[in-house]
């Protein structure tokens, strides 16, 4: 039987349900092939010229690769030599992680991505064709719509407000206070829950910008579903760099599944282009705030039907957030790769 070998980080705790569902769709599709799938490799021994080699990390698969193994997957989550940059690492970070993107990226059997606008960016800045070879695939950690987060009549009426995940700069947690606290201001009627690890930090920020009516909390992942299903709006800002625009942020898949309606940048290209279509999830500029609050504002007096906001989920989780539909894409994939 054919093997492949999953040579992935598991120290990335806050990404793993990401990441777990993630290769676990890759995974399927491998069993579909007639492969083997194995994580443990202390006791089995891979064949450098036979076997698949499975990675999350370029920085690890190039280190496989240099010591001649052949048949590598490599699923590339996030461009990591601007990320570097943008965290403030030296610079030689930028040139070291390159080299390894480049290498992996060249060689590399197949190659999973998360959205059109990475593809676009590797192959303008390695100068490689690379499509024939990726599959496209964005991020997300939920699989289907919560019913239960569409059994409230009142869950469209109070104005409630949500942010989901760290206090990290990227995050853009101020600059989406700064937003909130604009809408607070023109309503005096809505309110804003914050759930983060970061709790003190965040009651600052809050108490810093004046804000009046909020809540901050923190519980585990398998709490927040039930925590989040009465909320109307959630906030997913990000400012117009590279980094975001290649980017699929996963609270996306959690807000939708529970009914809540994104307000995102529209420099999220990946979800930005599959919202055009029916225009549900509210778009904001960062740059243009007047604009997107003026649209918020506007959101906020119509009449949402619990029915339409459900349908739209229900396509959502059918097409671009549909784990069975990709597993069948990447059996396909797979075929025309001789995979």
């Amino acid at each position: 039987m054919k093997k492949a070998f999953f040579i992935v980080n598991h120290k990335n705790k806050n990404d793993s349900a990401v990441t777990n569902l993630y290769l676990k769709i890759i995974y399927k599709a491998l069993l579909n092939r007639g492969y083997s799938c194995i994580y443990d490799l202390k006791n089995n021994k891979i064949d450098k010229k036979k076997d698949l080699l499975v990675f999350d990390e370029c920085k690890i698969a190039f280190l496989y690769l240099i010591k001649g193994y052949r048949n590598v997957i490599i699923w590339t989550q996030g461009i990591v030599p601007e990320e570097a940059i943008l965290q403030g690492y030296p610079r030689y970070r930028y040139y070291l992680h390159s080299l390894f993107e480049y290498t992996v990226l060249k060689k590399a059997k197949l190659i999973f991505m998360v959205s059109n606008e990475m593809l676009a960016h590797y192959q303008k800045k390695y100068k490689l064709s690379l499509k024939a070879r990726t599959f496209i695939m964005p991020c997300f950690n939920e699989t289907k719509i919560d019913e239960q987060s569409f059994n409230s009549q009142n869950k469209y009426v109070d104005n409630t407000f949500v942010y989901l995940g760290s206090l990290s700069k990227w995050q853009c947690f101020e600059e989406t206070v700064d937003v909130y606290k604009q809408i607070e201001e023109k309503t005096k009627t809505s309110k804003l829950y914050v759930y983060t690890e970061n709790v003190k930090l965040a009651k600052n920020i809050l108490q810093t910008k004046h804000v009046r009516n909020y809540n901050v909390d923190f519980v585990e992942s398998t709490e927040l579903g039930s925590k989040i299903r009465d909320y109307k709006y959630g906030f997913v800002l990000r400012e117009n760099i590279e980094v975001n625009r290649v980017a699929t942020p996963t609270k996306l898949s959690n807000y939708i599944s529970h009914g809540i309606i994104p307000i995102y940048s529209t420099c999220l290209k990946s979800f930005d282009n599959y919202n055009r279509k029916e225009k549900k999830a509210i778009d904001f500029d960062l740059n243009s705030q007047e604009k997107g609050i003026q649209e918020i504002l506007e959101n906020m007096k119509k009449n949402v039907s619990i029915a339409q906001v459900k349908d739209w989920a229900e396509t959502t989780f059918d097409s671009y957030y549909n784990a069975q539909r990709y597993v069948s894409k990447i059996i396909e994939k797979m075929k025309l790769n001789k995979i």
